[in-house]
């Protein structure tokens, strides 16, 4: 795993990870690119988290220093101002040169100057069936709301918050005695398995830095368009797939 000052090869594909929290979504991501998990991203793809960059201190950071990559801190408590916050993150980010900007648990809107720096390459992962449960509390949601499938997904992050193209989807069954910290616990479990998958499938076909077609290009036909329409993930909890089994 690259550190500070270590320098990757051309044909490996840079990945930056923006985080909050506890990283249990970086950690799992570094274990499928370190060939940790059968059939890792790293499967056909040389690919590396180059950097992880976050708002505010957290285990994540703590974590990624101890396995020796590089990280950044733009801390969002010691910025008043917005757009001076999304012209650091945007700095920060873009001096790793990456191929794919992955959100993993980043608790921040990105505005749309930083969506332009890396358009077409920037994944989000969110805790609920989208379009259903937007933005914060997504587990309380979907047990008040009463709905009998609640999951993860990931998607392309567009200005709209959590309403760029899907990617993948994983879905668990809501038990009748589900409160909200036993059904984030298995949709999480659910994340760690298909955020390398998605990521793997964009690596493949992500062309390199630098040769994404304009805007006018694009809407010209002049070139491909991206992002691309992928063939979509669809992961199902191994228990609601035994009940369906188990039906008449």
């Amino acid at each position: 795993m690259a550190g500070e000052g270590e320098v990757l090869g051309e044909d490996t594909r840079r990945i930056v990870v923006l985080v909050s929290g506890r990283g249990s979504n970086l950690m799992a991501l570094h274990a499928a690119i370190s060939g940790h998990e059968a059939g890792g991203v790293a499967c056909g793809v040389r690919a590396r988290i180059a950097a992880v960059v976050a708002n505010r201190e957290c285990a994540a950071l703590v974590w990624a220093r101890e396995h020796q990559i590089a990280t950044r801190l733009v801390d969002e408590s010691r910025l008043s101002d917005r757009a001076d916050f999304d012209v650091q993150l945007g700095e920060a980010v873009a001096s790793f040169a990456p191929d794919l900007v992955v959100m993993a648990g980043f608790l921040r809107i990105v505005s749309a100057s930083f969506l332009q720096l890396f358009d077409g390459r920037i994944l989000n992962i969110h805790p609920s069936l989208l379009p259903a449960f937007r933005g914060l509390h997504t587990h309380r949601k979907a047990l008040g709301a009463g709905v009998l499938l609640h999951g993860a997904t990931v998607h392309w992050v567009s200005a709209e918050l959590d309403a760029g193209p899907i990617l993948g989807q994983a879905v668990v069954a809501v038990g009748e005695c589900d409160d909200e910290h036993a059904l984030a616990a298995r949709v999480l479990r659910m994340e760690h398995r298909l955020l390398p998958l998605v990521v793997r499938r964009v690596l493949e076909q992500l062309p390199p830095a630098g040769v994404l077609p304009s805007p006018r290009e694009a809407a010209t036909a002049q070139a491909p368009c991206w992002p691309p329409i992928l063939p979509r993930i669809l992961l199902v909890e191994d228990a609601l797939v035994a009940h369906r089994d188990a039906r008449p």
